[in-house]
């Protein structure tokens, strides 16, 4: 009996039907493959060859193969904004932004906070020298540790309340460059600091480096400048480079590098008398790190990491492994996944995200915003590159934008017929003929920066950078505000679940509409952050992807309730959702693309912590009597399809506020009667084949 029992519960748990059966969770897709990077570290102690790399939110990487391959190690790691990196060959440290110092003792295998005596929680630069390891922060100056990181003090008091951006030593002199300070010098291990800034004309420092008898460093708007006397003077050391942002200096052999946050990488053979341009393969200019190792130069970039052995030799992408792409937009046409990045392109999957191919789009298709498909036809809309539209399912590509008035797509929309993209700068612009060309359909439009977009059986929507949402019922031809109730945050994404229409904002959470858009009530319980950046609707459920940290939320009674779906989502900072076939795909700022069963997203949501009427009711108006407006609320125990009407003494129907589905526990709309005279109205509500009324009175 024991063992029918056993092999019966084996066969239960097999087929999930136990009651509290543990639901799947957000795993990772395998790309797309880059990111952003903002710092570099190698170590060559004991024979390693070992390189790391730090990113944007997601988190260290390292390869010990030459970066052909990267893992991530990130076990312990609360904070994945990684901005400093320095090994001392026993032990790595990282420097987070926000989270202040983290350490490891196995090559990043694991990592353990050390931020005892850290008097900032915002590292942004790191120096091994001297037997002791120094941090410079964003607010608090440098701090100083001689027992490999386990306790910190602050060294020394003159920049006590500085914003440290770069640290270097040059044989027993230390180095500090202070934004908006410029540099200072310590020739005591960082217990006191002097400025050293006589021919510095520009004190705003992102980087240090020592180069033999040479100390230089670069700026932000400078370029770069070279001390050949420990820093007792400086002279600009910056002729041809085109780009005076330079965040990054190395050198290899006689051959010094500085990577510029714009224009790429540029040599110098003299010391810095003169540069040149080190661009070919380098298919993103902002670079933000450069190290050398063995006969290689890498660079970091915002889209990724690239390798060459110097001046007369190509760059190569190595991403290979580094999933830390900032997915901006996702679509589905009929046999792709579509992923548009910030920084490195646009990706498809035909294999559900288990593999992607980077589709070329040259230099003006590297920031994608936005993905919209009426398969076989796809379009892509650009961060300043127009639209380029795909009319084999996301196969091939080519630019779209004739008559396009601003380049800066943010939204796009593709009905059969019509395709109405929004723009930053430039409005709606609409094509007729499948993106060939377009037009401005402005028009009433008071708000020309244009987020987001949606379509419902009452017409085109456009939600708008100041909060604003306007209607169009003529295909874009004229535009009336539609925002009672909107309380000005920008609108950033709108979705329809039939005639209810949802807007996503930037710092007021979700707000909705039961009325085409007349007005808007916020639908926020649950609802943790109020930054949302994407939403999409499968039946009656609607699933939130919001910024800061919050994730994926999930609202099966149209937006009464919210609740948090985000086991195993490592990265919650959701930029966009996009579902296809059986799965909801989420795109992250930092870790690339994730995949979750629809099923569990549908079903995993919590009971709503607030309790359901049990039956429909429809509660007397407020104000009542009224003058000219009032609102009217009404209950229903669980989704359903309404109407809700306005009859004058005569019985004649004078207003229809709601005909379409509407959401479980109170629903409030209002009703403005300026056109009506005074008198009595009748307020009917239908459901489920009942009928409810209450007498309003307009008295003027």
């Amino acid at each position: 009996m024991d063992r029918l029992w056993r092999s019966l519960l084996m066969l239960a748990l097999t087929l999930g039907v136990l009651t509290g059966a543990v639901h799947a969770q957000w795993t990772q897709t395998s790309g797309p493959e880059g990111g952003h990077l903002q710092c570099l570290a190698v170590d060559t102690s004991a024979g390693k060859t070992d390189l790391y790399v730090g990113t944007y939110r997601g988190g260290v990487f390292r390869s010990t193969d030459q970066g052909d391959t990267w893992s991530a190690v990130n076990a312990g790691l609360a904070n994945t904004d990684i901005l400093a990196l320095a090994t001392t060959g026993t032990h790595l440290f990282a420097g987070t932004w926000g989270g202040g110092l983290y350490r490891s003792t196995n090559a990043g295998g694991s990592w353990s906070e050390s931020n005892v005596g850290m008097g900032s929680t915002f590292v942004q630069s790191l120096l091994i020298a001297g037997g002791a390891v120094f941090a410079g922060t964003q607010d608090s100056g440098v701090f100083r540790s001689t027992d490999n990181g386990e306790s910190w003090s602050p060294a020394g008091s003159e920049l006590a309340a500085s914003d440290v951006e770069a640290l270097a030593a040059r044989g027993t002199q230390l180095y500090a460059g202070a934004w908006a300070r410029g540099i200072f010098r310590s020739t005591n291990g960082g217990s006191s600091w002097e400025p050293i800034n006589t021919g510095l004309t520009d004190s705003m420092v992102l980087v240090l480096f020592s180069h033999g008898a040479d100390l230089f460093a670069g700026t932000y708007g400078g370029g770069v400048f070279r001390s050949s006397d420990g820093g007792d003077s400086w002279a600009p050391a910056s002729a041809g480079i085109s780009y005076p942002y330079v965040h990054a200096l190395t050198a290899l052999g006689t051959q010094l590098f500085a990577g510029s946050g714009g224009d790429g990488v540029f040599h110098s053979s003299n010391l810095g008398s003169t540069w040149a341009p080190l661009n070919s393969g380098l298919t993103n200019r902002y670079v933000l790190a450069l190290v050398t190792l063995g006969p290689h130069l890498f660079a970091g970039t915002m889209a990724g990491a690239f390798r060459s052995s110097g001046p007369g030799a190509d760059w190569v992408s190595i991403d290979a492994g580094l999933t830390n792409t900032n997915i901006y937009g996702l679509g589905s046409s009929n046999s792709r996944l579509i992923a548009g990045t910030f920084g490195n392109g646009l990706f498809t999957s035909t294999d559900q995200g288990s593999s992607w191919s980077p589709v070329n789009l040259g230099t003006n298709g590297t920031f994608v915003n936005v993905i919209a498909a009426r398969s076989p036809t796809v379009f892509a809309g650009m961060h300043g590159g127009g639209v380029y539209r795909s009319t084999d399912d996301g196969a091939t590509w080519d630019p779209a934008s004739v008559g396009l008035t601003d380049q800066f797509v943010l939204a796009l929309k593709a009905t059969e017929t019509m395709v109405f993209a929004g723009t930053e700068y430039g409005g709606v612009c609409r094509s007729t003929d499948d993106g060939q060309s377009w037009t401005a359909v402005n028009t009433g439009l008071a708000d020309t920066n244009v987020q987001a977009l949606a379509l419902t059986a009452k017409g085109l929507f456009a939600g708008t950078y100041s909060g604003d949402v306007f209607r169009s019922t003529d295909s874009g031809e004229n535009w009336i505000n539609t925002s009672t109730g909107l309380t000005q945050q920008r609108v950033r994404v709108l979705a329809a679940v039939d005639s209810v229409l949802f807007a996503g904002t930037y710092g007021g959470g979700i707000f909705r509409s039961t009325n085409d858009g007349e007005m808007w009530m916020p639908v926020n319980a649950g609802l943790t952050v109020s930054y949302v950046r994407d939403l999409v609707v499968v039946g009656t459920t609607v699933i939130a992807g919001t910024l800061i940290g919050g994730g994926v939320f999930v609202s099966t009674d149209l937006g009464e309730h919210w609740t948090a779906a985000n086991t195993g989502l490592a990265n919650t900072h959701v930029q966009a959702l996009c579902v296809r076939g059986a799965s909801l795909f989420a795109g992250t700022w930092g870790s690339g693309v994730w995949k979750r069963p629809l099923s569990d997203i549908l079903t995993s949501a919590e009971s709503p912590s607030a309790a359901l009427p049990l039956t429909a009711t429809l509660r007397q108006n407020f104000p009542n009597p009224f003058n000219p407006a009032t609102t009217i609320e009404f209950t229903l125990p669980r989704p359903g399809h309404v109407t809700l009407e306005i009859f004058n003494p005569l019985g004649q129907r004078v207003a229809t506020l709601l005909r379409g589905p509407a959401a479980a526990g109170v629903n409030r709309l209002a009703w403005d009667a300026s056109d009506l005279p005074s008198g009595a109205y009748i307020c009917r509500l239908a459901t489920g084949g009942n009928l409810w009324t209450r007498r309003m009175i307009l008295l003027r």
